[in-house]
């Protein structure tokens, strides 16, 4: 599965586990109004009668209440004198109980859609951050790492290949080239391993994620079938209270399930991003890559310096080989001001948020090292990346204008040959 697939997965996840809830939520209020409907249904019998006392004896008139009515026969045997429907007398006991197992579910939906929110935050957010910095990877890709030489022959030019007659300055300039190829390496791999291994604690995201679906589903089951499609039309006060009781039991095991699962994916999360992201690897790789310990990242280009040769040069061998400064101070500004775009462009990218704050288990140390991180490819390798192929311009710039005045056969000649290639003055 590419990068682009498990980005494009997880957010489908993410975006149907909310959506999961909006419709969780769209049907509390009416499964409520339903039982509260019901409620108000309860209905009991008032069953009025005279008790025969025997021959001669005052009968004693008797009233009893009854969930149901009474039947034909007892009428046989019992001297009931009138049987009346009325309100049920524990329709507010009833009521006050059902009003409190919806405020439970309520405060526990409210709780849920929080911990769902900051649960589906952190894979958007991550696979925001995996997506911007693959279109800078790629961008890198093709306009640095694919460009930058290892050996400057490659260099495209019409002057002299042979360069520079100094050693001091072809050996410094080469290994430049060959340091800055080798740092573009290491930037485009540092890139890809943080992107590979975003993608894969994003995947480790899955059975995660799903678990939380699945207790979406269970709320869900809740309203529609524990209340909305058990509740009969005739139905007495003991099932309601039966049924309230049930909704209770069910709506505690489901708030057992959400701490519990979110408890095993913080745990998880913070094993899974320490193992899998290596930051301390990548941040060590963007280290290592300077050629001297004040490099801290991208290696600064070497110094160069020029030596007059034993014969003055023709002025057409001073030509060939300022055009080839020239060529090659144009090739590194470029590269330059392509990395100070790609600079900009990681800049701009959001950092992740403290990830599942209401998730105290987990650990906000990892989210805090993968933008650090992210810091370091924009500052240190992309930004002094874009620092160090400008100053290689400008070393070439002033190398060439040394060789000049140390090669040509007066300044006259010198600054003639400048002004021809550079089209300005010579400094």
């Amino acid at each position: 599965m590419t990068v682009e697939q498990t980005v494009n997965k997880i957010n489908t996840a993410c975006t149907d586990m909310k959506k999961a809830f909006k419709d969780l939520a769209d049907r509390a209020e009416p499964s409520l109004q339903q039982m509260t409907s019901a409620i108000g249904a309860l209905t009991q019998y008032k069953v009025e009668g005279v008790i025969n006392n025997g021959p001669g004896i005052p009968g004693t008139p008797f009233t009893e209440y009854r969930d149901s009515k009474p039947r034909w026969w007892e009428r046989l045997v019992t001297p009931i004198t009138s049987v009346t429907e009325v309100p049920h007398p524990k329709r507010e006991e009833a009521q006050k109980k059902a009003d409190a197992m919806f405020g439970t579910a309520k405060t526990n939906d409210e709780n849920f859609k929080l911990d769902t929110n900051s649960i589906a935050e952190t894979p958007e957010k991550v696979g925001k951050l995996i997506t911007d910095w693959l279109k800078i990877s790629n961008e890198f890709s093709k306009k640095i790492a694919q460009v930058i030489p290892s050996n400057v022959v490659y260099i495209p030019t019409t002057g002299n290949m042979d360069g520079w007659l100094s050693p001091g300055a072809s050996g410094a300039y080469a290994a430049s080239v060959s340091s800055q190829d080798n740092a573009a390496g290491t930037t485009s791999s540092v890139m890809s391993d943080l992107m590979d291994n975003c993608a894969k604690f994003l995947e480790s995201l899955t059975t995660s994620l799903a678990d939380f679906a699945k207790l979406t589903n269970s709320q869900d089951e809740f309203y529609s079938n524990l209340i909305t499609k058990c509740i009969p039309k005739q139905i007495s006060f003991s099932q309601i209270m039966d049924l309230i009781d049930a909704g209770v039991s069910t709506i505690n095991k489901t708030r057992s399930d959400e701490t519990e699962k979110s408890t095993n994916m913080a745990t998880m999360l913070n094993n899974t991003i320490a193992q899998l992201l290596a930051i301390e690897k990548l941040d060590r790789q963007i280290t290592e890559m300077g050629e001297s310990q004040g490099d801290n990242g991208w290696p600064k280009p070497a110094k160069m310096s020029v030596s007059e040769s034993s014969e003055t040069p023709a002025a057409s061998e001073l030509r060939f080989n300022t055009q080839y400064f020239h060529d090659h101070s144009k090739f590194w500004r470029q590269v330059s001001a392509d990395l100070s775009t790609l600079k900009t462009s990681s800049d701009s990218v959001v950092e992740i948020p403290t990830m599942f704050a209401r998730l105290p288990q987990f650990s906000a140390d990892q989210s805090t090292a993968l933008n650090s991180l992210c810091d370091r490819i924009s500052a240190d390798a992309l930004g002094k990346g874009a620092t160090a192929t400008s100053d290689l311009a400008d070393l070439l710039d002033s190398t060439i204008t040394d060789y000049l005045k140390a090669e040509a056969e007066n300044t006259d000649t010198a600054r003639q040959v400048y002004k021809e290639i550079y089209g300005t003055e010579m400094p």
